[in-house]
């Protein structure tokens, strides 16, 4: 599988445009707020240092493959600083790039199946979805297919790209909520009910949910919508934002603020008004098809070394990182990244690991790390051994060290603090702490550099 998302057709012609707007722009042609404008949108930011740019790539649903990762990795080495880094939203970010320098990044991630286009601005951002959908034992369903389904429709609409303000959606499988579909613009949580006699899968939708400034718990909009009226109940919502949403002030343009000053009556009356339109225009039709399901049969036995029963990491690291599927015999392995870094060069090494083991991908996950799936029981040993070569077999992935944190004042132009400073004196006083700390399990701290939470403070048990 090259890709886990179909690209628009359109897009080798829309880098070709944003590469001439660049020219226009570095020969003053272009007033800079007006390129800022085009520029931002397809996902590239202007950091601290003048004339150094953060790329921030597309990862529907979390799904990158080994391909899209050397890809991913050959660019931060070439044109960036050679680090790359996951964000809360299962994006990737390249970071120090010049200007001059994008467009052939662009062209060069469109070889694998990939791009920025909605990375930034006012567009609808990455689709996020579980990084365990189809493996958790929680779950209704497998909603990855649907997260990566509606992007499709979605990336290719030019209405995408000129919102009032940014538009996130996110998918979850059960109500647990791991993707954090109740602070999200619309969230989709997995459901069933019985209907005529026989159980029927579909979604709760939440709307209007948001961190950063007012944050806000998303509200209930449908109690449930049918599988195939995703796509439908999607775009009648952003239809509604569209049309109605403040383009004036955008400290108060999000969809949160326009639900909450026409009220839930009012929304929900323009959301059914846009419903029954679009159905008559003969509506959304996404293509779902499932992703990715490895087969269950056995796994060769696995050497596992007996010195392993010495390796008190290796113990540490079974206990804090590795998870059970509902799969029997088959475990997740959460690779903890500090800061959500990773070197290029480790990316690259990662790609090889991953290509050899029976899903053949890997998933970015919400707090910054990444995720191994299908790994038969007999074969831990073998993909420690293989994260150990690379350096990343550190335990701590299910622990209070396991710190969410956004860019902050390093790199980020709207950063008021230096949030990677205060998380990594954080880690070492918690790595001080020893076993102390490796016990505290599930209690996680989230820290962002400004008020706009890309940090996800305001839902951390300490934020």
């Amino acid at each position: 599988m090259k890709s886990f998302y179909h690209l628009p057709e359109d897009l080798k012609k829309d880098i070709e445009a944003y590469k001439s707007e660049i020219e226009s722009f570095l020969k003053g042609e272009i007033h800079p707020t007006q390129f800022r404008g085009k520029r931002v949108p397809r996902g590239i930011y202007e950091q601290r240092t003048n004339d150094t740019f953060m790329m921030r790539i597309r990862i529907p649903a979390g799904g990158i493959t080994p391909v899209q990762m050397e890809k991913a990795s050959e660019l931060s080495k070439k044109y960036g600083n050679g680090v790359l880094h996951i964000t809360t939203r299962q994006d990737v970010q390249l970071h120090w790039v010049k200007l001059k320098d994008t467009p052939e990044v662009m062209f060069e991630l469109l070889k694998v199946g990939l791009t920025t286009k909605g990375g930034g601005g006012n567009t609808v951002r990455n689709i996020t979805a579980c990084y365990e959908a189809g493996i958790c034992k929680s779950e209704c369903f497998n909603v990855s297919p649907f997260a990566i389904a509606l992007t499709e429709h979605l990336i290719k609409d030019p209405k995408s790209y000129t919102l009032p303000r940014k538009f996130k959606i996110a998918f979850s499988g059960c109500g647990d909520d791991c993707s954090n579909a109740t602070v999200n613009d619309v969230g989709f949580i997995a459901a069933e009910r019985s209907f005529n006699g026989t159980n029927e899968y579909g979604f709760r939708v939440y709307v209007a949910g948001g961190m950063g400034a007012k944050s806000k718990v998303a509200e209930k909009l449908e109690d449930f919508i049918p599988l195939n009226d995703v796509g439908n109940t999607a775009e009648a919502i952003k239809r509604v934002f569209d049309k109605h949403g403040n383009r004036k002030n955008k400290h108060k343009a999000r969809l949160r603020f326009l639900f909450d000053k026409i009220g839930h009556d009012e929304f929900v009356k323009l959301y059914k008004n846009e419903l029954k339109e679009l159905k008559k225009e003969g509506g959304v039709k996404l293509e779902v098809r499932e992703i990715s399901k490895p087969s269950e049969a056995s796994a060769p036995s696995a050497d596992a070394a007996d010195s392993a029963a010495e390796d008190e990491t290796y113990k540490s690291w079974l206990l804090q990182n590795t998870f059970a599927q509902k799969q029997n015999n088959f475990y997740y392995v959460r690779v903890f990244l500090e800061l959500g870094d990773i070197s290029a060069e480790q990316m690259k090494n990662l790609a090889c690991v991953a290509g050899n083991f029976r899903e053949g991908t890997i998933r970015s996950t919400h707090d910054q790390n990444l995720a191994f799936r299908w790994i038969h029981k007999s074969e831990l040993k073998l993909l420690y051994d293989k994260l150990k070569e690379t350096g990343l077999n550190k335990p701590g992935a299910n622990t209070i060290e396991n710190i969410t944190c956004c860019a902050g004042a390093s790199t980020c132009r709207l950063g008021i603090c230096l949030s990677r400073g205060l998380a990594g004196a954080l880690s070492k006083e918690l790595r001080n702490n020893g076993e102390k700390v490796q016990s505290i399990n599930n209690l996680n701290i989230k820290i962002s550099g400004c008020p706009n939470a890309c940090g996800q403070d305001p839902i951390g048990q300490i934020g």
